[in-house]
């Protein structure tokens, strides 16, 4: 079986050798197939400064590979051991007030420190030279989540420096720069490009404020987020050169997909041979929503190219981001997240992790096994999952998810545009497009997840959510796959600004209305006391979030205000452009209105749904097989039986049995389906 199953081992947390080979003992009677280490261990791998010791590291992947089971190595890049912090205090973190992130967690590097890079590079070097040939070593991992923990946006001298040459190489003078950002507002122009200083308003997640309140330049803010977010990619090929001198194993990094959103992993990728991703759905309720979504996204990434899930869930227990404890995986989830996830074109799948920790800052966090090493129920999941695995490897290795008929087009600067300056606290860009993307699924279509970058000439519907930020090429794309036929959805907050973050001095769609038809006459929030009803005819829904109202300029109302002093104001539009359609939708709706407009709209495009009808809670994903023929999947993630009702007679795929129309799955259940 090529496909990979395992979870995250750390021997460098063993000092006893009975507890050592307890583990391999019951990490071989586990059946997985696949180990992750080394992402935390520089202090083991380079003790003091030039010493190098990785017998531990080295130790365990040939006795676990001599079991059959191999091991992804990771560079240990985000956690630089004390003495580098202690004898090189240039190398610290400085975050956006200025303190300097001291030795003691994670994450407490500058990425574009020299000197951090110069260590770096040797300690890569020796990876590359111990395990680049090693039989039992299938892959390299490069670094831990990138932009971690308020990480991703350094405000140190270097980091600053860097960034002035940036702006200085990109803009020429500071004429240039005032004008393209604006900088008259509040007097923040520059007369000499050294007057920059690096922005003081934090957009990271987990990010301290200098004050409550603090309002640098929206154009200032957003270059940074483009400048550290291409210092990350560099800091990223900087390690992957060094390891393709050693090897020709996948070399990838374990992504937060859209936890963080402080990398533009669209262009982290171009270099990279896999995409990897970390999730942690919760193995307890009843959907898998946001991890459907992300793993669009991956397998979109780099197309035809499984994705790796290099951390997964496995457990519940204390917890650490979230502030307190998780609940244990419901009986079966465990096997039904991670088949759902190979099911979703993974390659593999490693959960974090085989042990829970003992000491440090997730101590007592979720794992396949306790501290006490005494197998119970989820390792006995683990097993299960494996063996059904292995029935399932022949379908899965030989057939991948079709290519949906809709793509949904995300931008990263439209996201930072909107994390800079949001909206409405209840919205936010991420959110928005799951929720559209979950609409689809529950409605049994399939969608893409893609970047505008990416060829999208061929879908039959593409949907743009909350496109804030556009420019010339995005524009033009978008218009030619309308005038070729193409079905465009543009939404709420399409089209306002320009790359430097500065409003765009014409009627908003900019760029894009004689597409639309349509000119935006007035924006604003909805709050709970101005929420208004939106007549389409045959249904009514409720609008939530944000108002862009229409005005016609060619254009036809689908969408109306039935009440409020908007009655009879346009905010959903359609329009015909040469051969295509493209259709604005000018706020967001309640579910089940949401989903009404978007099977209008998609039927309209000869948009085909999958052969099944069924409820909340289920999902449908349906894979193309190499010698021809569509296999389905479907998941039940409930915690009750679900009923699913097909057009056509079917049968199981993998044994054959007569299944007929009507099928009922478990709880927390899946089949793989023929028609």
């Amino acid at each position: 079986m090529d496909l990979l199953y395992g979870f995250s081992f750390y021997p460098e947390h063993i000092y006893e050798e009975e507890a050592y080979q307890t583990d391999l003992k019951l990490i071989k009677e586990s059946g997985a197939n696949v180990v992750r280490m080394g992402e935390f261990c520089w202090d083991v791998l380079e003790p003091s400064e030039g010493v190098y010791d990785f017998s531990t590291i080295e130790r365990a992947v040939n006795d676990l590979g001599k079991m059959g089971i191999q091991t992804i190595i990771c560079t240990p890049t985000a956690c630089p051991p004390a003495w580098m912090s202690r004898n090189y205090p240039e190398i610290a973190y400085v975050d956006n007030r200025g303190v300097r992130r001291d030795f003691g967690a994670r994450h407490h590097y500058c990425y574009n420190n020299e000197t951090y890079r110069g260590f770096t590079k040797k300690i890569v070097e020796k990876i590359g030279e111990t395990f680049g040939k090693n039989p039992y070593v299938v892959g390299f991992q490069i670094g831990n989540e990138f932009a971690q923990e308020g990480s991703g946006r350094c405000h140190c001298e270097a980091c600053r420096g860097k960034f002035i040459r940036s702006v200085k190489e990109r803009y020429q003078t500071t004429e240039n720069l005032n004008q393209s950002w604006g900088l008259r507002f509040w007097g923040q122009s520059y007369t000499d490009f050294n007057q920059i200083e690096l922005p003081i308003a934090p957009t990271e997640r987990d990010a301290m404020p200098l004050i409550k309140s603090y309002f640098d330049s929206p154009s200032l803010r957003l270059n940074f987020e483009r400048f550290a977010s291409d210092s990350f990619i560099e800091y990223f090929n900087l390690q992957a050169d060094i390891l393709k001198t050693y090897t020709d194993k996948k070399i990838t990094t374990n992504t937060t997909g859209f936890g963080t959103n402080g990398v533009d992993y669209f262009k982290m990728f171009q270099t990279a041979d896999v995409f990897g991703l970390d999730a942690y759905p919760d193995l307890y309720r009843d959907n898998m929503d946001n991890s459907s979504f992300e793993n669009s996204f991956a397998r979109n990434i780099i197309r035809n190219e499984k994705f790796w899930m290099l951390e997964f869930s496995i457990g519940g227990g204390h917890g650490l981001w979230s502030g307190e404890g998780r609940l244990q995986p419901y009986p079966g989830a465990i096997e039904n997240a991670v088949m759902h996830t190979f099911a979703s074109d993974a390659g593999a799948v490693v959960h974090f992790q085989y042990k829970i920790f003992c000491s440090g800052a997730e101590q007592l966090n979720y794992a396949l096994i306790d501290q006490d090493r005494v197998p119970r129920r989820r390792y006995f999941e683990f097993q299960r999952t494996m063996e059904h695995l292995k029935e399932h490897s022949a379908v899965l290795e030989h057939s991948q998810v079709k290519k949906a008929d809709t793509a949904i087009l995300i931008d990263y600067n439209s996201l930072w545009a909107l994390r800079i300056k949001p909206v409405k606290h209840e919205h936010s860009y991420i959110g928005y497009a799951c929720e559209l993307y979950t609409a689809l699924k529950e409605l049994g279509y399939s969608a893409d997840v893609i970047s505008w970058k990416n060829d999208f000439s061929d879908y039959k519907t593409v949907i743009v959510p909350n496109m804030f930020v556009i420019c010339d090429e995005a524009a033009e794309k978008l218009k030619a796959y309308v005038a070729e036929g193409g079905t465009l959805v543009g939404t709420f907050l399409t089209a306002i600004k320009d790359l430097d973050n500065v409003a765009i001095s014409e009627s908003g769609p900019c760029g894009l209305t004689e597409v639309f038809g349509v000119n935006i006459s007035e924006i604003e929030p909805v709050f709970e006391d101005t929420v208004a009803t939106i007549d389409f005819g045959s249904f009514q829904g409720k609008d939530k979030y944000w108002l862009d109202v229409l005005e016609s300029k060619g254009a036809e109302p689908i969408g109306t205000f039935a009440n409020s002093y908007r009655r009879g104001e346009m905010i959903v539009s359609k329009n015909s452009y040469q051969k295509g359609t493209a259709y604005y939708i000018g706020t967001a709706f309640d579910d089940d209105c949401t989903k009404k407009l978007l099977d209008t709209i998609l039927k309209e495009a000869s948009v085909a749904k999958t052969p099944f009808t069924f409820g909340k809670g289920v999902e449908v994903i349906t894979r193309e097989c190499s010698g021809g023929g569509i296999v389905y999947y479907i998941f039940n993630f409930k915690r009750e039986d679900a009923h699913v009702q097909a057009e056509k007679n079917c049968t199981c795929a993998i044994t054959g049995k007569q299944l007929g129309k009507s099928i009922k799955i478990a709880p927390k259940g899946y089949i793989a389906i023929k028609i």
